[in-house]
């Protein structure tokens, strides 16, 4: 979350040292994240075959020696090649992370664990603009990486200290190549088409989604993914939810530190504060997302949050680059209030009602719909944007407006899924 947010902040200035379009860089995020979600399923294969703590140390240090390599880019084909690299590592670390959580708690405690180690996370959308900000603005664009390098030493050391170590989950499971190179193909050719705006790759996308059912089918489910999964209302919900959830608000963050540096001129210190309202209301409502979960439960909580969500994302959709600023502020401040509400009982209820043996394999599906949600949104807005501006140079702002638009509808697709949750409180300790 903290790179994320923190690469965001540099958008504006690598499309010019790179000498590039928004819609080549946005691979930067894009790719990043198409190759975080493909390599997930694989991540399958190292739980069941090896120790997870030592897989979780092997990736942490590969994505700091990446993040080195990427300091070192001198064109944005070299930029994009090694952020898929990354990627590669920080999907591994993803999926572990979740997995190896509701190994060690049990699925009766996860959505509290899962409230607690997401709480770091939400200084992500604080710090991290204003750390890329100051970057951004002070030094180069490259000691955005070199954080990393810091941190991965950090964790680390930590992991080797605390992290306990795992038994291999199933060491007869095989590694579904066939079923992973699908997976990858599918998800590679979706956003690819949606990026490029190509038909022809999206319907390659299409064809490799039937193959894969296919392939399922004749596997009887025995796959890196078993579709068969989807059975389970409450996780296919959840994991619905998750998706759009990513989309809608992952997409918006991508163009909101552009809204404020190309639509009102700001300097990169001066968008990162304007976004600073948002991030500490998420951290606000974490203290009693507990609370508000065991008198409410998931269901109704969440669609009570995505009703507020809705309501105070409209008015992005009418912003300017003369609306006050007080305006501005208090929008983006109300809907951080939304963002821990809707994310942490989504992944919470993943899990409610699944057999032992689906542990991994679910593991696998969601951070997969995660991850693509995260790709899909950052692809959709950033090629709408991208879009409008190179037919209509002068319509900036009504490229970030049509923008927001896009994601507002994507919200509002996400009360669907609610309806499908069981009325149950959630066990999620403050």
């Amino acid at each position: 979350m903290l790179d994320m947010n923190m690469m965001n902040m540099a958008v504006q200035t690598m499309t010019q040292v790179f000498n590039t379009t928004l819609n080549v860089l946005q691979w930067g995020v894009t790719g990043y994240t198409l190759a975080l979600a493909v390599t997930i399923p694989f991540s399958s294969f190292l739980l069941n075959h090896f120790d997870g703590k030592k897989i979780m140390i092997i990736a942490t240090l590969s994505f700091g020696v990446v993040s080195f390599l990427i300091t070192l880019s001198n064109n944005v084909q070299a930029f994009i090649g090694l952020r898929v690299i990354q990627g590669i590592a920080a999907g591994i670390i993803t999926a572990l992370m979740k997995t190896l959580l509701v190994k060690i708690a049990g699925r009766e405690n996860v959505g509290r664990v899962i409230g607690i180690v997401t709480t770091p996370m939400m200084l992500g959308p604080i710090f991290g603009p204003i750390i890329g900000g100051f970057i951004v603005q002070n030094w180069s664009w490259k000691w955005l990486f070199d954080i990393n390098i810091f941190i991965t030493v950090v964790a680390t050391v930590l992991m080797a200290k605390y992290v306990p170590s795992f038994s291999p989950f199933n060491e007869n499971n095989k590694f579904d190549l066939l079923g992973s190179l699908l997976l990858a193909g599918l998800t590679a050719s979706l956003l690819y088409g949606l990026s490029e705006q190509s038909t022809v790759w999206a319907l390659i996308g299409v064809a490799v989604t039937i193959a894969y059912f296919i392939y399922d089918t004749i596997r009887k489910h025995q796959s890196v993914l078993p579709l068969n999964l989807f059975k389970y209302k409450q996780f296919t919900a959840s994991n619905i939810g998750s998706f759009l959830y990513n989309a809608t608000v992952l997409g918006p963050m991508f163009i909101l530190p552009l809204y404020f540096q190309e639509g009102r001129s700001f300097t990169a210190i001066e968008a990162s504060l304007a976004l600073l309202p948002q991030g500490i209301a998420m951290l606000i409502t974490r203290p009693v997302l507990g609370k508000w979960l065991h008198l409410l439960g998931a269901k109704n909580l969440l669609q009570i949050s995505i009703l507020g969500l809705t309501v105070t994302t409209i008015p992005l959709i009418f912003i300017g680059s003369s609306t006050s600023m007080w305006i501005v502020e208090t929008i983006l401040f109300l809907r951080g209030l939304t963002f821990g509400s809707i994310k942490v009982p989504f992944s919470a209820e993943m899990y409610n009602g699944l057999p032992e043996k689906y542990l991994a394999e679910a593991g696998v599906a969601g951070n997969m719909l995660e991850q693509f949600g995260s790709g899909f949104g950052t692809a959709l807005i950033a090629t709408v944007v991208s879009v409008v501006i190179n037919n209509h140079a002068s319509h900036m702002m009504k490229a970030f407006q049509i923008g927001f638009l896009v994601s507002l509808l994507g919200i509002i697709l996400m009360f669907i899924p609610t309806f499908f949750l069981k009325m149950h409180k959630t066990n999620i300790r403050s």
